[in-house]
């Protein structure tokens, strides 16, 4: 097997491919990482048998490195993720000498709505379309990301194949025992939202919600860097409402947060599927999230184990807020509402027996 992704940075397509190179049956196969960059901060958790090549290089003039990269190893199976790194190991695959080796594309988000955010990608469906061509199979996480790569890369159905994001029940559960420090502030309700700090995960739209809110108890804990700290932290001073969110940075382990937050918020404007909110469900923390395209109603099952919102309603989401309505849930019910279908081993089992296909 020979896995393709730019780096290990903080996301969620590089956890879901730390999961899947760690934990694939050895007796069967071999496991090979190839990557832009040789850094991120889950290189560490990866176990010593896998070989990793380090290209050293950048997406533009990628295609010849990346296919030297796939004639050196000959794997049986190439498995790629990130969008940019899909097109470049689409286009590299005429390259290859040997033709034996399968493709397989894993997409990470909602392509028509990626390129809303994304203004360069708006030009560029014909590319994805072409090189998309050359895999054999696609991976993708929700039914929404399904339909929606069908419709805009006109992708055959037999060639896209819905598995889930997975989730490692027992190692986060482990990792929420760990020590973090006095986070949670005493007498407010203390809510939480993990990502990157990108226009694309809505977080303007949570500080707006925040600022029309009625209560004065709440406070927002945010897990995360990206380029949108700053202004975010404008937001949050002008609408008066900064000493009511914590920004925490890059949380390598973020587990103990989510296990004792009184509610995990996810106001993203898509995703692909979110494995932040996966995770924080599994630990038992409700959700109040947005209905927005990538498996959200999937996952969340309202008045059970989180509510669900219209895209993009902040006064909705400033009145569940006030509500509190989300403390009343049943905490061992909602850890155990993802559990059987989004657990590791359900998911790996299932990316086996493609592997094997």
């Amino acid at each position: 097997m020979l896995f393709l992704i730019p780096d290990l940075s903080g996301g969620g397509a590089e956890r879901v491919f730390v999961h899947l190179m760690n934990n694939i049956d050895r007796k069967v196969f071999e496991v090979h990482l190839c990557v832009f960059k040789n850094n991120g901060p889950y290189f560490s958790e990866l176990t010593n048998d896998i070989v990793i090549t380090n290209m050293q290089t950048r997406l533009r003039g990628s295609v010849p490195k990346i296919a030297r990269c796939i004639n050196r190893i000959d794997p049986d199976v190439v498995l790629c993720t990130i969008f940019f790194m899909n097109l470049a190991v689409g286009f590299a695959r005429p390259l290859v000498r040997h033709r034996n080796c399968r493709y397989l594309a894993r997409e990470s988000s909602i392509p028509s709505e990626r390129k809303k955010i994304f203004t360069k990608l708006s030009n560029k469906d014909i590319l994805y379309r072409i090189a998309y061509q050359f895999f054999d199979y696609l991976i993708c996480q929700s039914e929404d990301m399904l339909e929606d790569v069908h419709s805009l890369y006109r992708i055959p159905r037999a060639r896209l194949i819905k598995i889930n994001n997975p989730v490692d029940i027992n190692l986060l559960r482990s990792k929420a025992k760990s020590s973090v420090g006095k986070w949670r502030i005493p007498g407010k309700v203390n809510l939480l939202s993990v990502g990157r700090l990108h226009p694309a995960k809505g977080y303007d739209l949570l500080i707006k919600a925040l600022a029309l809110a009625s209560s004065r108890k709440l406070h927002i804990h945010i897990l995360g860097t990206g380029l949108e700290e700053q202004r975010l932290k404008n937001m949050a001073r002008e609408l008066g409402v900064a000493d009511c969110i914590s920004f925490h940075g890059f949380q390598e382990n973020p587990y103990p947060y989510m296990a004792q937050a009184d509610g995990f918020v996810l106001t993203s404007r898509y995703e692909g599927l979110p494995n932040a909110m996966l995770e924080a469900l599994a630990l038992g923390c409700p959700a109040i999230a947005f209905k927005c395209k990538g498996g959200i109603t999937e996952i969340v099952k309202g008045g059970k184990n989180g509510f669900l919102l219209d895209l993009g309603d902040v006064k909705s989401l400033a009145a569940m807020l006030d509500s509190y309505r989300y403390l009343d849930l049943d905490r061992g019910y909602i850890a155990g509402s993802v559990a059987d279908k989004f657990d590791l081993k359900n998911i790996i089992r299932q990316y086996e027996q493609l592997f094997l296909r």
